[in-house]
């Protein structure tokens, strides 16, 4: 079946279903597992399955895995053990599969799996072994894992009263794992990607993969390689880890001692080289929020530092400097749009009047 832009081809198909086991002898009710049915082609009246399968299908393959922390779809790596290592096998197998008796034993064995994790649901997964064609992806073969919900529904009547529909199996992607990971240009057979709509979902735990690096790790291990060029192991114990909470800049309290503090320049310097790899490696901007008080927080891209914001202090007052050609606001009229800004030179003595304050970043 195919689309403007996807083409796929399926190899094979397994359906199974789990449900609630309720013989089972402990209080919470146990997940069992049932075959539905398996396949090598699409039959005659089975075209809602296709369409499905197909919407299933294009929709996962067009998510796209991001590194921040609330992101739904991620690439995980396979971890580092036996376990991992025989994951990765069966994925590998699922894939290459040649007999579809072989591929309904390795899904079953997901399946089952599957009905042992203490938050699964009841529901149906689908496994697919497919060729796609899209993009840079050339008749490549992955396989596909689909977890479907039940829902109860109601559906009006001629004479508009509502009849109950049990078990309504929906079609919305909700957690889907892929194998091997594209990334636009290859298959990584390191990695496999998963989609679940809650990022605090069970789903990842059906296979056994590390957790992949958010942006802001991924950010500070490039700020450390970036030190680490000018100042080689000298600050290597201030990046074991992630800071806890809040944190104060430039005051008494701030994290970083007096004797290692760098000059301006060193932190340009080492600033930009971590955005160009931010931006290289991941695609994205290193921002940072700092909150000046009660009134003020401050977002900005870091790689402005130095360019288009600045920090100054006067005795124990910390400053912010915001330079630019041209400011833009939006929403309700505010005294802003009635100022006539003042020259630097007329404002800044009241800018370095002592009125309290400090600076706090939030991470």
């Amino acid at each position: 079946m195919s689309s403007k832009d996807f083409d796929w081809k399926l190899v094979h198909l397994c359906l199974f279903r789990v449900r609630a086991d309720e013989a089972a002898a402990d209080e919470k009710a146990r997940l069992k597992v049932e075959h539905l049915g398996s396949q090598k082609h699409f039959e005659t009246g089975q075209e809602l399955l296709e369409e499905m399968l197909d919407r299933l299908l294009s929709n996962a393959w067009t998510r796209k895995v991001d590194i921040n922390d609330a992101s739904l779809c991620r690439a995980y790596t396979f971890h580092q053990s036996q376990d991992g290592t025989e994951d990765r096998e069966i994925l590998s197998e699922l894939v290459a599969a040649v007999s579809l008796p072989d591929f309904e034993a390795r899904s079953l064995s997901l399946t089952e799996r599957y009905a042992g994790i203490p938050r699964a649901r009841q529901g149906v997964l689908i496994h697919c072994a497919v060729t796609v064609d899209a993009g840079r992806a050339k008749a490549l073969p992955f396989y596909f894992l689909f977890k479907c919900d039940f829902e109860d529904a109601r559906q009006l009547a001629d004479d508009r009263t509502l009849i109950a529909v049990p078990e309504i199996l929906l079609e919305k992607l909700k957690k889907m794992a892929m194998y091997p990971y594209f990334d636009g240009f290859a298959a990584d057979a390191d990695r496999v990607k998963v989609f679940q709509s809650n990022a605090a979902d069970y789903f990842c735990e059906l296979l056994e993969v590390d957790k992949p690096a958010t942006a802001k790790e991924l950010f500070q291990k490039e700020l450390a390689r970036a030190v680490s060029t000018r100042f080689e192991h000298k600050y290597d114990d201030y990046f074991v880890g992630m800071p806890d909470g809040k944190r104060e800049l430039f005051g008494q309290d701030r994290m970083i001692p007096v004797d290692d503090l760098m000059p301006a320049p060193e932190v340009k310097y080492v600033t930009e080289k971590t955005c160009r790899a931010a931006k290289d490696k991941y695609d994205k901007q290193v921002k940072v929020r700092i909150k000046v008080d009660a009134n003020v927080t401050i977002e900005a891209d870091m790689s402005g530092l130095g360019k288009s914001f600045f920090f100054a202090q006067k005795g124990d007052l910390r400053f912010v400097i915001v330079r630019g050609e041209k400011f833009v606001s939006s929403g309700p009229l505010s005294g802003l749009d009635f100022l006539d800004v003042e020259q630097i030179e007329d404002i800044l003595p009241r800018v370095t009047e002592d009125t309290g304050g400090g600076f706090s970043e939030d991470v």
